[in-house]
């Protein structure tokens, strides 16, 4: 008798914990294989109680889960929890039940709660299938159309670099000019700037002024297309007298052999150098006209 009452007992507080069965209702009562219905489910309990609902972790068996949108919990002496499920259907039996658990979380764990069963019934297009089907082939030539339009993308080609070619015919004399002007620049620069750094420097020994001499010549090449880095100050003055100021380089002669440090050779290097850069300017202007 005793364990009656003991089960008794136990049996109502589980409905004063857990509360009502879940409810399962389906708002369509019946779908076409692959179209989606909509189902509520929706769950009564005590207001201390946390609930969870399914959702796209849950295994739906034949039905597809698509979404599913809760609405607020309502709260009186009891709480009400509800939510709306958007499923699709792909069971090709005449009804597929449905059946959708929830979860209460306790101390250490969960308890899962079943609600009650519903069905959604298979709406078939085809009430009856024919006992045998006659099946045709289709022969006939269907002419798909590219994504690309090759004729096209051929004709735009041929004219892009017909133009280009006649371009470079009618201004070839201009580009190879430029062309060259543009390297000569580049390489003179290049000199003009390691000249630069030697001007800079705090003790112009020797080994600086050779240094700075074999540059200057070689801009002389570069600018004037005359094998120089051989040349004396002598051979330079009769090469060049009448288009650069040789006397820098006999002064720049003088300064490498003596043996006492040059007084006021940055002003020789520096206008080495300016006359360079004026060469260049002139030899450039010369080439355009």
């Amino acid at each position: 008798m005793r364990k009656h009452y003991l089960f008794l007992f136990v049996l109502a507080h589980s409905l004063l914990v857990l509360g009502q069965n879940p409810k399962l209702q389906v708002l369509t009562d019946s779908v076409k294989i692959g179209e989606s219905f909509q189902a509520s489910l929706t769950y009564q309990h005590k207001p201390n109680s946390e609930v969870f609902f399914p959702d796209s972790s849950f295994d739906y068996g034949v039905l597809e889960y698509i979404k599913h949108s809760p609405y607020p919990t309502k709260t009186d002496s009891l709480s009400l929890d509800s939510a709306v499920y958007t499923l699709v259907n792909f069971n090709i039996q005449d009804s597929t039940e449905i059946k959708l658990p929830l979860y209460i979380l306790t101390r250490n764990d969960s308890i899962k709660i079943e609600s009650n069963s519903n069905f959604i019934y298979t709406n078939r297009t085809l009430t009856q299938l024919p006992d045998s089907l006659q099946l045709k082939t289709q022969l006939e030539y269907i002419r798909l159309k590219s994504p690309v339009n090759f004729a096209l993308l051929i004709v735009v080609g041929t004219l892009i670099i017909s133009a280009l070619l006649i371009l470079l015919i009618v201004f070839r004399k201009k580009i190879k000019k430029f062309l060259k002007n543009h390297f000569l620049k580049k390489k003179c620069q290049k000199i003009f700037n390691a000249l630069e750094v030697l001007i800079q420097t705090e003790k112009y020994d020797a080994s600086v002024l050779n240094d700075y001499s074999g540059l200057s010549k070689k801009g002389l090449e570069y600018i004037f297309k005359t094998p120089v880095s051989t040349f004396t100050s002598s051979q330079i003055k009769e090469r060049f007298q009448n288009d650069f100021n040789t006397e820098l380089f006999s002064e720049l002669d003088k300064h490498i052999y003596r043996s006492s440090e040059p007084q006021n050779i940055r002003e020789t290097l520096q206008q080495i150098k300016a006359d360079l850069e004026f060469s260049l300017e002139q030899q450039l202007n010369l080439k355009d006209e």
